[in-house]
């Protein structure tokens, strides 16, 4: 077999197209929270969240009908549009517009692998570890720490709402294993199409969509930031996923967690003007911490 002829990591040749990979994946998906951030101040958050979705869901199917991949099951398709897409990104919309980007986008990546870890154990799918109990731990400290200097405030509905979406997309990931295998690229594609019409419903009936609306998203901002959320978080991140696992296992690829928040929080100090306290950045180590131990809890799953 081929995979016994592999060669041991600690003795592979530096991997440089990896290495430049991992770094547009982790500057694509770190740079997409402050583009959301300003996105959602031109249109109302979920109406916005609709737009992105059903615009990149154009050329990840043209792309899945190109190769012959479109079918996909059902089965395989529902959680991840409703609770994936629909509702943790409806969430997210809504709260980054109360949050700066940074600490939205720490709150989110910290969230779904330490929520993922505490659902596979309640789902059969995982058991508890050391790894996984101090991820708990560090997590509930990290989040306590974020939301109590801002009690009272308004961000704290808006940290919640993230939380509560990434908590939503980790189920979606947890239903979604074990259902028939689906080609990736027609799975994100499905996926956006049917989670933008469940936002645009949910827009329909929450928010104020009217002339005025429509008029905001065809603004040069938010136009610009709804095409770099579709080509940056959908296309071209997705993209670069899939060509990084080809090269990389998947533990190493998902280090990206622990990139992501540090271009995002960089990003909204720079050019946004956002400073995070003392207490919230002891606040996102906990939650970076978090993340280390809940990946590292899942890598010893699934070896």
């Amino acid at each position: 077999m081929l995979c016994s002829m592999s060669t041991p990591a600690a003795a592979r040749p530096f991997d440089l197209t990896a290495a430049l990979l991992f770094a547009l994946l982790c500057f694509a998906w770190g740079s997409t929270w402050l583009s959301l951030k300003i996105g959602v101040a031109t249109a109302p958050p979920v109406t916005f969240a609709a737009a992105r979705f059903l615009l990149a869901a154009v050329p990840l199917l043209a792309w899945a009908a190109w190769r012959g991949r479109l079918a996909v099951p059902l089965a395989t398709l529902v959680p991840g549009a409703l609770l994936m897409v629909a509702i943790n990104y409806g969430l997210m919309a809504w709260g980054i517009a109360r949050v700066d980007s940074g600490i939205a986008s720490v709150i989110n990546l910290a969230t779904v692998p330490t929520a993922t870890l505490l659902l596979a154990v309640a789902h059969g799918q995982s058991r508890w570890s050391a790894p996984a109990v101090a991820a708990v731990v560090a997590g509930a400290a990290g989040l306590a720490l974020m939301f109590g200097p801002r009690a009272g405030s308004g961000a704290v509905g808006g940290m919640l709402a993230i939380a509560a979406g990434a908590v939503c997309y980790a189920w979606g990931g947890i239903l979604t294993k074990g259902r028939p295998v689906a080609d990736p690229v027609a799975l994100a594609g499905w996926q956006s199409l049917a989670g933008g019409i469940l936002l645009a419903a949910a827009a329909l009936a929450i928010e104020p969509v009217n002339a005025d609306t429509l008029a905001a998203l065809t603004r040069p901002a938010a136009l610009a930031n709804l095409a770099f959320l579709a080509a940056a978080g959908s296309v071209i991140g997705g993209s670069v996923y899939l060509m990084l696992l080809a090269r990389w296992d998947a533990a190493r690829v998902s280090t990206y967690a622990f990139v992501c928040p540090v271009i995002a929080l960089g990003e909204g100090v720079l050019l946004d003007g956002q400073r995070p306290g003392a207490l919230q950045l002891v606040a996102v180590a906990l939650l970076l911490l978090a993340t280390a131990f809940s990946l590292s809890a899942q890598t010893r799953r699934a070896s």
